[in-house]
């Protein structure tokens, strides 16, 4: 395993295969940063193709918000002011997920290959250049591909220590093994980032552009809820966005159901599964009526789920497709209606 591609090979290998690196589209990550001054979180979207979105919520501080469209860099303050470079390089520098990834998406090609010590294992230290030709290092551990790191360069002070960013409290997400913890050391300063979560394919277009529309962005919000309730088997989280009466159709019956009836059936059932997987095929499909009160959403989802408690046990698969019927009231929007299909 002495070759760069060898080493590469072996990394996607271990991060759960071509296969899997291949079926991604986007994906969406949301940080709690415990920093020296205090906690705020980052939410990053990074679509393959180049795009992506960085959101940071710090109390007490209006929120930043900047991206990469299809067109050009942005951020939403001035929006008809391309970032510069360094901005630009800043922004890459959050999207540690795509990065491991699909490094060649975010990164010049790697150059050089060489051995050392990091995390307190033996490493391939591959040597790639970012977007202003500056060294970007990653880690894999020798012998089992595992990305241990990296280390970079913080070209908003160019004077200043390299970022040393460690990656802990690895977890299957779907078919892929994502790390759910980075720390990034500079010198005497420390971020821990702890992932609340990392979902799959969930980003639409209008997300990298800096003109997203409210309603939008809110029902994104609420679909990565109803993600978050099915992998945490939060029957209330989930049924508190459903309307009074919710109009299930699916196996050739229509059925009409209030909220005390849904939390009941869904409470059931989260009792009788351990969600492996919960996570869509592609983005979701969302159309908003012209008044904005109806919104419909088309929804590819596969799901994998095995008895709770047994980690060992068989996992069933079921690859989902269904459309959602939403409609906007003075307490925001609520699930009207589902149409649900299987394969």
């Amino acid at each position: 395993m002495n070759g760069i591609n060898d080493v590469l090979q072996q990394m996607e290998s271990w991060l759960g295969g071509a296969d899997a690196i291949d079926a991604l589209h986007a994906l969406h990550a949301i940080a709690d940063v415990d920093a020296p001054d205090g906690r705020f979180r980052n939410e990053i979207y990074s679509a393959v193709d180049g795009r992506m979105r960085f959101l940071q919520l710090v109390p007490n501080q209006p929120p930043f918000i900047a991206g990469i469209g299809r067109k050009d860099s942005w951020q939403q303050s001035a929006p008809d002011s391309p970032l510069s470079d360094v901005a630009v390089s800043f922004l890459r520098g959050h999207e540690l997920h795509m990065l491991i990834l699909r490094p060649h998406s975010r990164l010049q090609p790697p150059h050089t290959l060489s051995q050392a010590h990091f995390a307190g294992q033996n490493a391939h230290l591959l040597t790639f250049r970012d977007g202003l030709a500056a060294p970007f290092e990653l880690f894999v551990a020798q012998g089992s591909g595992q990305p241990l790191g990296m280390r970079l360069r913080s070209h908003r002070d160019p004077d200043s220590p390299p970022v040393v960013i460690t990656f802990a409290a690895w977890q299957p997400m779907g078919p892929l093994r994502l790390f759910g913890q980075a720390t990034f050391q500079q010198g005497q300063e420390q971020f821990v980032y702890h992932y609340q979560t990392v979902a799959l394919n969930t980003c639409v277009d209008q997300l990298f552009e800096p003109d997203l529309d409210d309603d939008l962005g809110e029902l994104l919000r609420l679909h990565e809820a109803h993600r978050h309730a099915h992998l945490t088997r939060d029957s209330d989280l989930l049924v508190s966005s459903f309307a009074d009466t919710l109009i299930t159709i699916d196996a050739g019956q229509i059925y009409h159901s209030t909220s005390a009836e849904s939390r009941a059936r869904f409470a059931t059932y989260f009792g009788n599964v351990e969600f492996v997987e919960w996570e869509n095929r592609q983005p979701p499909q969302i159309t908003l009526s012209d008044d904005r009160s109806l919104a419909t959403v088309a929804v590819s989802k596969r799901v994998r789920v095995r008895p709770p408690g047994q980690p060992d046990a068989p996992i069933g698969e079921t690859n989902f497709a269904w459309l959602e019927q939403w409609q906007q009231g003075a307490d925001g929007w609520k699930l009207t209606m589902i149409c649900s299909t299987r394969a």
